[in-house]
């Protein structure tokens, strides 16, 4: 009776063991798991910053290199060719093109997610991407004499409206501020002259006394001191005759 009552309570313990065992390797293998997965990326990362240094580089492959480092997109035209030299360190993708920019007449823009660099004159295929239309209305001067003083290296990204007196500018934005800056500078108000007179009405006797000859000769008058013979007349007493 007694080997038979143990024979339950051994199968018993036994599965309590193997509960036991799987137990505590499953509570091993789960910290192996989340370490072989990746650590989530910070949704406020820093845009990635431009280092290194260029010497004699065709400016196209320094486009290229920054592209690849701040892993952005990058377009450029035929247009965009020369040799460059320059040192980046810590810089970010908009510093990094506003230098190479000073190499040459470029412009860059960005347009959604990617950049569009280029030469910003008319009639290069970048030049409508690059460039937005601004419309002035003059105060004091007319387009004809605006697009007399203006300089010729902007004039060509004007037009002129001389019935309306609409000046419209096409071209990107450090062309336009220039534009814009001359025409402040030309359209300004013209001096005027103030002139103040006074009328009054004189008697031919009253010009004797001031010692005037005013005459009304060819359509006009004119003022003139009176002759010597004029003045000793005008002195000489009248005589009454007698009767």
């Amino acid at each position: 009776m007694i080997g038979q009552a143990d024979h339950p309570n051994r199968a018993l313990r036994r599965w309590t063991v193997l509960l036991a065992v799987v137990t505590v390797l499953g509570t091993c293998a789960a910290p192996a798991a989340g370490a072989d997965a990746p650590d989530p990326e910070p949704s406020g990362a820093k845009p990635k910053l431009v280092t290194n240094l260029w010497v004699e580089a065709e400016l196209r492959e320094v486009l290229q290199d920054i592209a690849a480092q701040t892993g952005t997109t990058i377009i450029a035209d035929h247009t965009v060719q020369g040799i460059v030299s320059m040192a980046a360190k810590d810089l970010s993708l908009e510093q990094c093109l506003e230098r190479l920019c000073a190499s040459g007449d470029y412009q860059f823009v960005r347009v959604d997610d990617y950049y569009i660099f280029g030469v910003a004159q008319p009639g290069t295929p970048l030049f409508q991407r690059l460039a937005q239309l601004y419309r002035v209305k003059l105060q004091h001067i007319s387009a004809k004499q605006v697009k007399t003083l203006m300089p010729a290296d902007l004039a060509k990204c004007v037009t002129y409206d001389e019935v309306t007196g609409v000046i419209a500018v096409t071209g990107p934005e450090a062309t336009r501020q220039r534009v814009l800056d001359a025409i402040h500078l030309i359209d300004v108000p013209q001096g005027q002259v103030a002139v103040e007179a006074i009328v009054f009405e004189l008697s031919e006797a009253g010009t004797q006394q001031l010692g005037l000859d005013w005459q009304y000769q060819n359509g006009g008058f004119s003022c003139s001191a009176p002759s010597s013979r004029t003045r000793r007349a005008r002195s000489l007493p009248t005589r009454e005759s007698s009767p």
